[in-house]
This record gives C-alpha cells, structure tokens and sequence, in this order.
C-alpha cells in the first residue's frame, strides 16, 4: 500500500515535469525542420548552378559537398559538452524553480543549503532542505521542510517535516512529520507523526490516526493501530510491545 501511495505522488509530480518540458521539445523540433529546409535550400541551389554550368560550358561542375561537413561537426560538439555536463558533482548552495530549471543539475549532492521554489530534485542532501516539493534520488542528512511533500529514494537521519506528504524507500531515524501521509518502507527508529502513519519495521512512537506496520518495538497511539506481527494485530487508541 506505501508503493502505491508514494509511486502515485512522484507520478503527479513527474506530470507537472513532462508539461514543462514539452515545450522545449516542441522548439527542438523546428529547429530540426528548418535545418532540413536549409538543407533542401542548398541542394536546389547546387542544382541551378550545375544546370547554368552545363548551358554556360561544357564544363560539369560537382556538388558541393561541404555544407554536409559542417553540421556534422557542430552535432559533434554538442554531443562533446553533454557528456561533460553528465558528470557528477556537489555544491554547497542550490536553487530549483522546477527540475531540471535549477542551478545545478540532479545528478549532484549539495553539502549546505537547497532551496525548492516549486520542485527540486538532487542526488543526496547534507544540510539544510527548504522548499515545496523537495525529492531526492539517495539520501537525506539534516533538516527538510516542504511545504508541499518531501520524497526520497534512499535513507534519511535528522528531521523531515512536510504539510502533505512524507515519502522514504530506505530506513528512517529521527523525527518524521507529514499533515496527512507519512511513508517509511524500509526500518522507522524515531518519532513518525501524521493522520497516516506507515512503516514496515518500527522502533519508536506512532502518532497518528491510522497507524500500520509489520513489526515494531514501542508505542501506537492511534485511533486504529496495526501491526501484523503480534498476537493482538489490531488495536484501537494505543497500542505498545517491548
């Protein structure tokens, strides 16, 4: 149930992305045409010349073929800066108005401080995480806070606060909060609070209204709590094991 809540909310987000991307797609596209109609522009001129050359003279002259050179070189260049773009890197400061529109690209980790103003992706977070929608491909060490969600790929030690949601694959230590959905997959040790708390190996406190988890050592405290692994899996308002 935790993979379908998180994978719906990177979807929606994912969503929001391929709109603003597809504009730049769409320009690609007529550059490429009018390089192809200047192309057929080029080929029609060597043709008249060769036509006036056979009228003028005998003499036959050859298509040009250097206007074909040329572009392949700049595709080669292009191709060149790409792939030392590709590289990973790190940065102590990082901007995102909505991925891939940031300072530095998703590939990097940032030791300091990120700050999302609409969505931010990066490699891993050390420091300090502030924005909307905040998502990470690794890992979290240090302080979120989203207004929106924050989403992560890997593990999380510190302090993650989100107004919606709060989403992690790997494990999680510390402090986790989210207004109403609070998703750990991996092994929870801390404080989880939200209206919907989920975990699948938890040892701390559960605050939340639905409170669920395969196994865990400490406290539910919970309109509904579960936890499949135990002899009373279902309980109402508080539940505990040591």
């Amino acid at each position: 149930m935790n993979y379908f809540y998180w994978n719906f909310t990177r979807f929606v987000c994912l969503l929001f992305l391929f709109y603003s991307v597809s504009g730049s797609a769409d320009d690609t596209e007529t550059i490429n045409e009018i390089e192809q109609n200047n192309t057929s522009v080029i080929s029609a001129n060597d043709e008249n010349i060769v036509q006036e050359s056979e009228v003028d003279s005998e003499v036959v002259v050859e298509p040009v073929v250097e206007p074909v050179v040329e572009p392949d070189s700049k595709v080669d260049s292009k191709v060149e800066v790409d792939s030392s773009d590709a590289s990973d890197g790190f940065t102590v400061f990082q901007y995102s108005i909505f991925s891939p529109i940031q300072l530095f690209p998703e590939n990097y980790d940032v030791y300091g401080l990120r700050i999302n103003a609409l969505y931010g992706e990066n490699r891993s977070i050390y420091g300090v995480d502030l924005g909307m929608y905040s998502a990470l491909s690794q890992d979290m060490y240090g302080f979120q806070l989203a207004g929106v969600a924050c989403s992560r790929d890997g593990d999380a030690f510190g302090v993650s606060v989100a107004s919606i949601a709060n989403m992690s694959i790997g494990d999680d230590a510390g402090l986790s909060v989210a207004g109403f959905m609070n998703l750990a997959s991996g092994e929870f040790t801390g404080l989880q609070i939200g209206a919907v708390c989920r975990a699948q190996k938890f040892n701390g406190v559960q605050v939340g209204v639905f409170n669920h988890c395969d196994d865990f050592k400490g406290f539910q405290f919970g309109l509904v709590n579960i936890c499949r692994n135990q002899s009373l899996p279902f309980t109402v308002l508080l539940n505990f094991r040591f």
